[in-house]
């Protein structure tokens, strides 16, 4: 058999390319498969848990090249079409301890984050490289577990996006947190993380190593708007820079105070991309 499978490799452009070309190829070819996938394919159980499984399908060489890119499986880990536990155990173990890329979205009725996903994905922020939370439910759970004071080595990126509070009954659950945000100013603990988006929430950051800063406030939140000096103080401290993003966070209000005498200016000496928008 493996010379029948040496023979069928030779006649093969593609698979007498090194290994580190084919794994190039198939990480472009994996992201175009999870581009495709409809908008709800994450809850359409006729979507694989893996997009792009079947590139290890093909053949004994695609296969080992598949199965040693890491950060491919484990960007996959923990998303709603991995939620099966046995699914989640095959990935994690494929990703062989390389940090995670974890993905809470909201979805049409938000249950799935209620069950096996939203548990072992909260067990698993500590892995993670970048995560990205959209659920309502899965915001509220990470509050209940403390996630200010978890250690987060490796975090890289952080997407926290409270827009579907405003469609749930739930009034204070974004203030209560915003406030003790104000109240204490405590910086979660993630020494490598860079890119951080926070929309109509707040948690408390290190911003001196942060290059990708994006603050929006949904029009919904009328209610949501942190104080000024808060903001000033924070771009202050952002000497690494690069790009700001602030929208709707400031208030035509908040504009008109005058400055403290004796405020240091703001200099931001790497920033590269600026955009203020629906002030």
């Amino acid at each position: 058999a493996s010379l029948t499978q040496t023979m069928m490799g030779s006649s093969s452009p593609l698979l007498r390319l090194p290994q580190e070309l084919l794994q190039l190829i198939l990480v472009l070819v994996s992201a175009e498969e999870r581009d495709r996938l409809p908008a709800q394919g994450d809850r359409d159980p006729g979507i694989p848990p893996v997009p792009w499984i079947y590139l290890g399908q093909i053949c004994v060489k695609l296969r080992t090249a598949l199965f040693a890119l890491h950060e491919l499986w484990a960007d996959v880990v923990c998303t709603p079409r991995s939620s099966r536990p046995d699914v989640m155990v095959e990935l994690l173990h494929r990703a062989a301890g390389v940090p995670l890329f974890i993905r809470l979205p909201e979805g049409p009725s938000d249950r799935i984050h209620t069950g096996v996903l939203l548990s072992t994905a909260l067990a698993y922020f500590p892995q993670a490289r970048t995560i990205e939370v959209s659920s309502f439910h899965a915001l509220i759970r990470m509050w209940a577990v403390d996630f200010k004071n978890m250690k987060l080595p490796h975090l890289e990126g952080l997407d926290l996006d409270n827009e579907t509070a405003a469609s749930y009954p739930y009034p204070t659950f974004s203030a209560s947190f915003d406030m003790e945000a104000l109240r204490v100013w405590t910086p979660i603990d993630a020494p490598k993380l860079r890119r951080l988006r926070l929309r109509s929430i707040l948690v408390p950051f290190d911003p001196r190593n942060i290059i990708e800063l994006t603050l929006e406030n949904s029009e919904r939140f009328t209610r949501f708007h942190p104080p000024l000096q808060l903001l000033l103080d924070v771009l202050r401290q952002s000497t690494a820079l690069h790009r700001l993003h602030i929208e709707n966070w400031i208030t035509e209000d908040q504009l008109a105070i005058a400055p403290a005498p004796g405020d240091t200016p703001i200099t931001l000496p790497t920033l590269h991309a600026l955009k203020i928008t629906d002030v």
